[in-house]
């Protein structure tokens, strides 16, 4: 029986979901309505395309975690303790929507993470990308550098403890985090930034 409604959020999951089960590059907008019972035509009702559609999902899941970072009061703590309780909320989010994790992995690896979605999440990301942009002077590598490197493993890891490759304690997530802080450390050997490698590696 076909919906008679149904509103952009629910595509959005919808999409999201395909995604993470078939795999971006098998997404199709047949199917997508298929699913939500409604024509193909009225998905492009709201998305007048399929790279509209895609970043329209990747901006949801980026303001869904960044409301979960909103919980950090990055005012009361120091540099090194916001970022880890910045990551623990990060990791917990897309460990528990792993559909959100395959999806966002995926987006960020593909040709439809164009230069203007990324600016676009100056708004999707506003809180994160604020707290960037207050401390990039504090990182003394590229900032860039950082995040990206920060990001993608922590994908990663989400991915694999959403399929129950990896497990998920919170002793594993206190292992997962200081594998990625000590790894960046490592890298950072090669710059003349002593501030930034003792940070990295748990100094206070």
């Amino acid at each position: 029986m076909r919906k008679q409604t149904i509103d952009a959020g629910q595509i959005l999951e919808i999409t999201i979901a395909q995604t993470a089960r078939e795999g971006l590059e098998n997404l199709s907008t047949r199917r997508i309505a298929k699913e939500c019972g409604i024509s193909e035509g009225s998905i492009f009702h709201y998305f007048h395309s399929k790279p509209e559609l895609l970043a329209a999902c990747f901006y949801h899941v980026d303001r869904q975690v960044d409301a979960q970072l909103k919980q950090v009061d990055v005012k009361l703590f120091s540099l090194r303790r916001n970022i880890r309780e910045l990551w623990f909320l990060y990791f917990g989010y897309f460990t528990s929507h792993g559909d959100h994790a395959k999806f966002y992995s995926q987006f960020r690896h593909s040709s439809f993470y164009t230069r203007d979605v990324m600016r676009g999440q100056t708004e999707s990301f506003a809180f994160f990308n604020h707290f960037v942009e207050l401390n990039k002077s504090a990182i003394l590598i590229r900032s860039e550098v950082f995040w990206e490197f920060v990001i993608d493993t922590t994908l990663n890891l989400a991915v694999n403890v959403a399929d129950g490759k990896f497990p998920d304690s919170p002793k594993d997530r206190e292992r997962y985090f200081t594998l990625i802080a000590k790894g960046m450390g490592g890298a950072a050997g090669n710059f003349p930034t002593p501030p930034c490698r003792a940070f990295l590696l748990g100094a206070t």
